[in-house]
C-alpha cells in the first residue's frame, strides 16, 4: 500500500496490462496462504508459500522497472536498459560455454562432499 501512496506512477504497467494485475493477486494470496499454513503446523509449506512470495515481489518489481534495471536520478538517458547493458553475442557464447562446463562439475563436487561426510559425528576420546 505504501508503494501505491507513495509511488502511483508504478501502477502504470498493470493500468496498460490488467492481465499483468495476476501477480499482485497471486503475491496477496501467497501471504494470506502463508499465515493460514503456519498457523496450521505445516512449516515446510509455509516456508515454500512465503518462497513464492518473495519471487513474486520480484516480478512484481521487474515488470515495473522494464525494460531498465537501473535508473539514473539524473537524466532518463542515462538509464541502464536490458539493451544496452547487455554483453555481445561472444561474451554471451562463451559464457555459456563456461558455464556448461562448471556446473555439473560443481554439482558434481559438492555431491561427492555431502555424500563423503554424510551421517553423525560421533564423539569418541579421539574427538576434539
Amino acid at each position: 500500500m505504501a508503494t501505491l501512496i507513495y509511488l502511483p506512477q508504478t501502477t502504470e504497467k498493470f493500468r496498460l496490462h490488467p492481465y499483468l494485475f495476476i501477480i499482485p493477486l497471486l503475491t496477496i494470496l501467497t501471504i494470506i496462504n502463508t499465515r493460514r499454513l503456519l498457523e496450521k503446523g505445516a512449516f515446510f509449506k509455509a516456508f515454500l508459500s512465503s518462497a513464492f512470495t518473495s519471487a513474486l515481489l520480484l516480478i512484481t518489481v521487474t515488470i515495473n522497472l522494464f525494460p531498465n534495471i537501473v535508473l539514473s536520478t539524473i537524466n532518463p538517458a542515462y538509464n541502464i536498459t536490458i539493451y544496452n547493458g547487455a554483453s555481445s553475442q561472444k561474451s554471451l557464447g562463451i559464457m555459456l560455454t563456461i558455464a556448461a562446463i562448471g556446473v555439473p562439475l560443481v554439482a558434481a563436487y559438492t555431491t561427492f562432499v555431502f555424500w563423503t561426510f554424510r551421517g553423525k559425528v560421533k564423539m569418541d576420546d579421539t574427538s576434539y
